[in-house]
């Protein structure tokens, strides 16, 4: 009975995940990243325009590959989540919980006190020449 319905929860968390709005409507398009990505590349690198469109379309690429590989890691980790919870009982289970939201909320803590170097363009032209 206790499987059925951890089984019946995996397949409805399923259905909701995929239910909502894709990411990219959340976040930026992979163009939007891409381009981002290129402008900063070509600020810093001094970078032609056919240098600057042959990274958009390499950085686009990637972007798109991680998304994809990002959608099955949150996938995995569901599948892996609702495998342990399976195995626990009542007690366990409420333990495993409160051990995830906190997990949780200490990443979310990280996340906020993390800085970046600022961006710099380049200061003189790269001679590929040399």
């Amino acid at each position: 009975m206790k499987k059925s319905i951890l089984l019946l929860t995996y397949f409805l968390s399923i259905t909701l995940i995929s239910a909502q709005e894709p990411i990219s409507k959340i976040r930026k398009e992979p163009a939007e990243l891409a381009r981002t990505r290129t402008d900063h590349m070509k600020a810093r690198l001094n970078l032609s325009e056919e240098q600057s469109e042959k990274i958009f379309k390499l950085n686009l690429n990637q972007i798109k590959v991680e998304q994809q590989e990002n959608a099955i890691r949150r996938e995995r980790l569901i599948k892996h989540e609702f495998d342990i919870k399976s195995v626990l009982d009542s007690v366990q289970l409420k333990r495993f919980e409160e051990l995830r939201s906190k997990q949780k909320g200490n990443r979310a803590n990280k996340r906020g006190t993390r800085s970046r170097m600022p961006l710099q363009p380049a200061t003189e032209p790269i001679d590929d020449q040399k």
